[in-house]
């Protein structure tokens, strides 16, 4: 066994030993159990993480995760049986992720047996002690390491329920934490705390992103409503904001259609992260993207200021629409293809009061003049060849009246 903590970490899935209720689609009360998946440190017996549900990549997910949440540090080694869920779990990266030395270990092997051991003492000296007990698997011989069937069926109304189940497996888990380690008589907790490898690594904010937050299976798409994500069937809206509750419109004028991968923390989703795919494959960052921020249209129920948001947001929109007209007239004109150019009216822009399309105006004939010559010797050859019959003469009562 190592000589100090995270050195080697073992997980494993195993049944969790207590029966619960449960009712039926018609009512009827049904006896269940359940499945539990534990990771533990191998150097002083601690049950650092768990998740109680079948075994599957996503309850071996919350378990390491919690695992490394009270570690604070990523283990050395670590071994897991060759499950199904591990090999979804390593074939994403997962694995190798939280440790520097990831090993499979085949079923009915030496390794495999020291968690096994584990469960089998937990169960004999602290879940036996309820008498919602399953017993052990088949294979145990001592007496009370069997279910007592005649109770359980005679009082399966007092069952726990399965979150009854899950506050009382805490309990128990505690305990095994607090009691003593055969091997040194401190408890178990206590080692732990207490030893120290040098060769571990801290855990820190930006290395629980890289290990827990799940990236998007394929790239998702940045639109004017911004952008939409379904996570475990429900659907989670998102924006790019520049401050507090203002969304970046520079950011949204350059990346309306444009496709991102996601990342999230599913246990956290006030925010996600989207990066670009370069073309070599890997990611690069762009931004944080937060909740859709929702205010109430109706007046009754709109609170301090939520009706000058609104207004702030029209503005805004209203300004985003005159820039891409302003750009698409531009050239429109340009290339000659511009409906004025060719006789013919342009429809108003629809959901836009009649200022909106002056502005539009005003901006696009200061950019139909032809561009200011910047060069100091082409402005004086242009100011030498220009005659007093080309310069539009000065009318000062006009430009008074501008004012």
């Amino acid at each position: 066994m190592p000589s100090m903590r995270d050195s080697l970490w073992y997980s494993d899935g195993t049944k969790l030993n207590l029966y619960y209720k449960d009712f039926d689609e018609t009512g009827k009360l049904l006896v269940k159990t359940i499945d539990v998946y534990e990771v533990m440190d191998a150097y002083s017996e601690v049950l650092l993480g768990y998740h109680i549900g079948a075994e599957n990549y996503e309850t071996q997910y919350h378990a390491f995760r919690m695992a490394i949440q009270t570690a604070g540090y990523k283990p050395y080694e670590l071994v897991t049986d060759n499950q199904g869920g591990h090999k979804k779990l390593d074939t994403a990266g997962f694995l190798r992720k939280i440790c520097r030395v990831y090993r499979p270990t085949a079923p009915y092997s030496g390794q495999s047996k020291s968690i096994e051991s584990v469960f089998g003492r937990f169960q004999a000296q602290h879940l036996h002690k309820d008498w919602r007990f399953t017993g052990q698997n088949i294979t145990a011989k001592k007496e009370n390491s069997h279910p007592n069937l005649e109770s359980v069926e005679a009082n399966k109304d007092k069952l726990y329920t399965l979150q009854e189940l899950k506050a009382a497996y805490a309990t128990l888990r505690k305990e095994w934490n607090e009691s003593a380690h055969p091997a040194t008589g401190i408890s178990r907790i206590e080692m732990y705390k207490n030893s120290v490898n040098p060769e571990t690594a801290a855990v820190n904010a930006l290395d629980m992103v890289e290990m827990f937050w799940i990236q998007s299976d394929k790239p998702h798409t940045f639109t004017s409503s911004g952008l939409e994500i379904t996570i475990n069937k429900h659907t989670h809206a998102y924006e790019v904001y520049a401050s507090a509750g203002v969304p970046d419109r520079e950011w949204r004028r350059k990346n309306i259609g444009r496709r991102f991968v996601v990342r999230y923390d599913p246990y956290c989703l006030t925010s996600i992260r989207l990066y670009r795919m370069e073309a070599n494959g890997d990611l690069r960052f762009d931004r944080i993207a937060e909740p859709y921020m929702v205010v109430h249209r109706n007046i009754q129920e709109q609170e301090a200021g939520d009706m000058a948001f609104i207004r702030k947001n029209i503005e805004e929109n209203t300004e985003d629409r005159i820039v891409r007209q302003v750009a698409a007239r531009a050239i429109e004109q340009k290339h000659g293809v511009s409906p004025e150019q060719h006789g013919l009216s342009r429809p108003k822009m629809r959901g836009a009061k009649k200022e909106a399309e002056e502005e539009i105006n005003r901006r696009l004939k200061k950019y139909s003049r032809p561009p200011e010559e910047v060069d100091v010797g082409k402005v004086a050859k242009l100011i030498s060849c220009t005659t007093f019959d080309e310069v539009e003469e000065y009318d000062e009562r006009k430009t008074i009246s501008k004012f």
